[in-house]
């Protein structure tokens, strides 16, 4: 995992603000797509 590092005291706010949004998304859980089941092919 990593960390984001900002110096408060020369970042503006809207600037913090993108940065958190933009590490909360990397963060965020991978949802997998499900695959969807093929018909068994009956051979007779």
């Amino acid at each position: 995992m990593g960390a984001t590092r900002c110096d408060l005291k020369k970042v503006d706010e809207p600037t913090l603000l993108s940065a958190l949004k933009a590490a909360h998304a990397l963060a965020a859980p991978k949802t997998k797509r499900r695959e969807r089941s093929k018909p068994q092919s009956s051979k007779s």
